[in-house]
């Protein structure tokens, strides 16, 4: 029941976390699980986009937030046929002696309601063990269950970092040195 209450939550925090990515609130950039973080070269002084410029892309936005800090998601498209997955990473970028850092982050809300489906799958699965004495049965429902959520999990993260990729050579396509 724990598991239910849980997940209800994090359903109504990932539609807020949702709303705060798109309006580039920096709170929903700081939380999730780190897909990516890398660092590469990137010499730019003065740039095109000012400080709280929203800037859109073929397939992103980004924003400044501080002279050497930038929010950037992919772009929420309507009635777009592609591929979508349950967990859009946030990106940052921030700037410091001729580098950038870049980090993608899962969301947050999602990734937590699936761990508590996850919870409750199994507390289901055991549950129905126990009062129906198969366990054969149980530990084959807990396992198909665990199965679907690995499968979902692998194959829409290598989705979701090859489209934030796609934002972020857009990004550094947009921003011109001066």
């Amino acid at each position: 029941m724990l598991s239910c209450g849980v997940a209800i939550l994090a359903w109504f925090y990932g539609i807020y976390e949702m709303f705060a990515t798109n309006r580039m609130i920096i709170s929903s950039y700081n939380l999730g699980k780190k897909a990516l973080d890398f660092k590469e070269p990137f010499v730019c002084h003065e740039r095109s986009v000012s400080v709280n410029e929203m800037v859109e892309t073929e397939n992103g936005k980004f924003k400044f937030i501080q002279r050497n800090k930038c929010l950037f998601r992919e772009k929420l498209k309507l009635f777009h046929l592609r591929w979508h997955a349950p967990f859009p990473l946030k990106g940052t970028l921030a700037f410091q002696d001729g580098m950038v850092h870049v980090e993608g982050r899962l969301p947050l809300g999602p990734t937590i309601f699936m761990a508590a489906w996850a919870i409750g799958w199994t507390s289901g699965g055991i549950g129905f063990g126990i009062q129906e004495h198969d366990f054969r049965f149980a530990s084959l429902f807990i396992l198909i269950g665990w199965l679907f959520l690995l499968i979902m999990y692998y194959m829409s993260v290598p989705l979701e970092k090859k489209h934030f990729l796609v934002v972020y050579e857009e990004i550094k396509q947009n921003i011109r040195c001066s």
